[in-house]
């Protein structure tokens, strides 16, 4: 039992340094409490043995009285620690506790009547990606403490012994701030202001910022946070960095090679949590406006349609890879190239495409043995298998393959759902509204999600969705901002009404809406789509005795420019999709022939 006593102090000694930065020691003495992991010591020939004990500890103090009890001992003794800077990693602890009347140790006489040691122990930062453990749990505390060395004495009725103090380890100190999110401005912004996907230099390197973010304020000393990146390419990146005491975010400068065209993997963790983001780098011409090319051509090719006004519009990609509805047969078209879906899927007795990304992935529904679900397929590099999703409606497709859209309950409700190749999972919308159901409609690059939901009160409103945060867009004119579409930089394209007419606007990352108003003459004007360049396409209408509608483009610098007329030939009533290389897919009249065509601005 003496010996026991012992051992526990020397590990309660250990157990209460440990530190997250170089003041191990300030760590060690700011932390409210600390977790013996282990300790063992020998008595008597006899070894003891305790492992997951916490202990409670004051604040801004290395000397604090511990009950024997909150060690694990049943017996009513204290014992009094004095700990000691020594320098380096080293804190030195030492008690001489005297026990009047002494304490019956054995059960047949014997009694205690002073404990006197002294435990030297190191103290260690834990590196940023080591969690510790305390009991298979995870804890916050900041240092690894480890016995150095230890002289320990039990003093009784029966004499002096000393005990030997083998082993001994724990954990302490303040709580750190674990990884919350990596972050890398994905923008860049010419002389001219306008904003472009991050793209490397053709003359030089280009410089861009990472963003250690935590899910805390760094404490006394600072946060460790430990780096992986892609070597060999010289970004010019440490291994590890601290956040300092006060901060919850650490901007980090690296430089990308000249002409450099590719995807970055970052890695960061602290405090046992590990984040990851993948940097998308452009070529340097992705960061041009394309040129002026005034100029259309049949969007579904004659040779394949061998109808009028046959075609259905799906979606299409910046390569300009299309899913189109042709006749009753779906389609993915690239180039020349036409892909049957029928075919590409013969197990399949019903297949439609919703979504295709810039990689050649497409989402839809087919139906399987009776059952209609959801799937995902790469088509880019010919016919591939299908993987099946579950049972969810995808709206679009993101860059890294994530479809969204949405799911009907039992009870007929709408659901927001995403998939990221492990099922279908609802996204986690929140409002003070409340949120009675919604639908998930576009993703962008940067895996920010907007949609539609209905509140408590039957209200439809529009929101923006980012790393798990719901923000409900503003109003547009009278009523509720919509979404329609979202670019490569987090900007929206948003439809609100006015006095029963559609009225647009631009929504930028930082949520500022830019008002589109209409073209001269016109009445109303409803956006359908939006590039990363600014460009907004979309519809016009003037109302009189018929009807009249116009595809219109809204140019940045410009403003509204009609697409009828636009090119010689071409009559416009629709606009449909603009995408990254400015072609727009309208809907129109050539030569006598109504039907979908391709419009290079």
């Amino acid at each position: 039992m003496i010996s026991r006593t012992m051992v526990l102090a020397g590990a309660l000694a250990l157990a209460a340094g440990r530190t997250a930065h170089a003041d191990a020691v300030t760590d060690l003495s700011n932390g409210s409490s600390f977790y013996i992991q282990y300790a063992k010591a020998e008595m008597d020939g006899t070894t003891y043995a305790v492992s997951a004990i916490p202990v409670a500890k004051p604040t801004g103090t290395l000397s604090f009285p511990i009950a024997a009890t909150a060690l694990g001992i049943d017996l009513p003794v204290t014992l009094h620690l004095s700990g000691f800077a020594l320098g380096g990693n080293l804190v030195q602890f030492t008690f001489d506790d005297t026990f009047s009347p002494g304490v019956d140790v054995t059960g047949d006489g014997d009694l205690l009547t002073e404990a006197s040691g002294l435990v030297m122990i190191s103290v260690t930062p834990l590196p940023g990606a080591q969690s510790p453990q305390c009991n298979h749990t995870s804890c916050p505390d900041s240092v690894h403490l480890e016995l150095e060395s230890a002289v320990i004495t039990a003093t009784g009725t029966w004499g002096s012994e000393p005990i030997t103090l083998h082993q001994a380890f724990g954990v302490g100190g303040v709580p750190r701030a674990r990884m919350a999110s990596l972050l890398v401005p994905t923008v860049t912004t010419d002389s001219s202001g306008h904003t472009y996907p991050f793209c490397s230099s053709a003359t030089g390197r280009a410089t861009a910022d990472l963003v250690v973010v935590l899910d805390g304020i760094s404490p006394d000393g600072g946060t460790r946070v430990d780096l992986t990146f892609p070597k060999g390419i010289g970004l010019d990146l440490p291994n590890n960095v601290t956040v300092p005491q006060g901060n919850a975010t650490f901007d980090i400068a690296f430089s990308v090679p000249q002409s450099f065209n590719g995807s970055l993997q970052f890695t960061a963790a602290a405090g046992g949590a590990i984040t990851s983001y993948t940097f998308p780098v452009n070529p340097p011409a992705a960061c041009t406006t394309p040129p002026s090319r005034p100029q259309y051509e049949a969007y579904v090719p004659p040779w394949l349609v061998g109808c009028t006004a046959c075609s259905v519009f799906g979606d299409l990609n910046d390569e300009t890879w299309q899913v189109s509805q042709v006749g009753s047969q779906f389609m993915v078209i690239r180039g020349s190239t036409v892909t049957p879906l029928a075919k590409a899927f013969p197990q399949a007795s019903a297949v439609g495409a919703d979504a295709i990304n810039d990689s050649g992935m497409i989402a839809g529904r087919m139906t399987v043995g009776g059952v209609a679900q959801a799937y995902r397929a790469n088509l880019a590099y010919g016919i591939g298998a299908a993987q099946l999703i579950g049972e969810m409606t995808p709206m679009d497709l993101g860059a890294a393959g994530t479809v969204v859209g949405y799911r009907v309950d039992a009870g007929g409700l709408y659901h927001s759902v995403y998939d990221i190749g492990r099922g279908v999972t609802d996204l986690a919308l929140s409002s003070s509204y409340g949120v009675a159901q919604s639908r998930a409609l576009r993703i962008a690059d940067s895996g920010q999600i907007v949609g539609t939901y209905t509140d408590k009160a039957g209200t439809v409103r529009g929101y923006r969705w980012v790393n798990g945060t719901t923000y409900t867009l503003p109003t547009i004119g009278a009523t509720p901002g919509l979404p329609v579409a979202i670019n490569k930089l987090d900007a929206m394209a948003v439809v609100g009404s006015r006095g029963g007419a559609p009225v647009s606007a631009i929504i930028d990352a930082s949520g500022t809406a830019t008002l589109l108003g209409v073209p001269s003459g016109y009445s109303s004007f409803e956006i359908t789509s939006l590039n990363r360049w600014g460009y907004a396409v979309g519809t016009a209408t003037a109302v009189g005795i018929a009807p009249v509608t116009v595809g219109f483009a809204w140019i940045p610098g410009r403003g509204f420019v009609s697409l009828s007329g636009y090119v010689k030939g071409l009559a416009v009533d629709h606009a449909l999709r603009i995408t990254d290389a400015n072609q727009v897919v309208v809907h129109g009249t050539a030569g006598g022939v109504t039907d979908l065509y391709l419009l290079t601005l």
